[in-house]
């Protein structure tokens, strides 16, 4: 069954007669008696009576009739829509926390220059609820940070960066020469929540060097982490750029392991049959000279 069939099947209502819908449509009658007769067949139904050569519709075919209506005028209704030159275009984008917080801002208003016609619809959460919104197609592509798991999305890296251990500027660890991991592990962690792509990243590395902690705190803020961490209530582990952006570079003291290091990767993700529209690409490549500038 096609939208052609309910074209057919509407015009006979309104005709009253096979003879009549084939005139109004330009159709052979014998093409326009066929496609009645597959439509009664899809559906089981006999939709019109047939006596003395007349057409009479039956009461499965008036149902038919005020569907097939509905959904002709709906049709109509979306071609004018998206025919209008007026149509606003969207694009839905997802980002993790850093990339949310740091770089999307200026990413954002600068691709609303460049497409003021463009409304663009920006999430930020974690990397783990944004894969699962790429696969529901809630959203069209994303920035996160971190380990992405679903085969069915594409993933491009677009930068690594080291995370760094933050703690109270007077923190007697400061002190030490060649800090090793296990140097911490008396100390109180201050981490992200375990869904985002920073917490993945240091767990995959405390794994890797089969070091167990459990959390003091756990928040989805970075920067409650930061401020936690600067009144000496334990050691957090953050993006660089948080520091530069609460200003506390000269408030905290940053620890350097001798023995391993926390590095993420910044990847743009989408679904691999996702097809990306002009301006959702300028905007991947806005964000990556974003990255660029760091």
């Amino acid at each position: 069954m096609t939208l052609k069939h309910l074209r057919i099947f509407v015009e006979i209502c309104r005709q009253k007669s096979v003879t009549g819908a084939a005139r109004e449509l330009y159709m052979s009658q014998p093409a326009v008696s066929l496609a009645l007769r597959e439509l009664e067949e899809y559906y089981g139904q006999q939709l019109f009576e047939r006596i003395s050569r007349k057409l009479f519709i039956t009461e499965a075919g008036e149902t038919a009739y005020q569907y097939a209506s509905s959904i002709l005028e709906l049709m109509g209704e979306m071609e004018q829509t998206l025919r209008r030159d007026t149509f606003q275009k969207k694009i839905r984008i997802g980002a993790s926390m850093t990339m949310g917080v740091y770089y999307m801002p200026n990413t954002i208003a600068k691709a609303m220059k460049q497409f003021p016609d463009l409304r663009i619809q920006t999430q930020v959460n974690s990397t783990e609820l944004l894969e699962a919104a790429l696969l529901e197609n809630e959203l069209d592509f994303c920035f996160v940070e971190g380990p992405v798991h679903s085969e069915h999305l594409a993933v491009e890296m677009l930068r690594e960066e080291e995370l760094c251990i933050v703690c109270h500027r007077e923190h007697p660890l400061l002190q030490k020469e060649h800090l090793l991991l296990k140097d911490l592990a008396e100390e109180n962690f201050l981490l992200r929540e375990k869904n985002s792509g920073t917490r993945a990243v240091i767990d995959s590395v405390f794994l890797l060097h089969n070091f167990s902690v459990t959390p003091l705190w756990e928040s989805t803020s970075t920067v409650a982490l930061l401020q936690a961490a600067a009144k000496g209530i334990g050691i957090t582990i953050i993006p660089q750029q948080f520091l530069k952006m609460e200003h506390m570079e000269e408030q905290v003291g940053v620890l350097k392991l001798s023995d391993a290091y926390f590095r993420r990767r910044f990847h743009v993700i989408h679904h691999k049959k996702k097809v990306l529209s002009k301006e959702a690409k300028e905007i991947m490549r806005l964000l990556e000279e974003e990255l660029k500038q760091e």
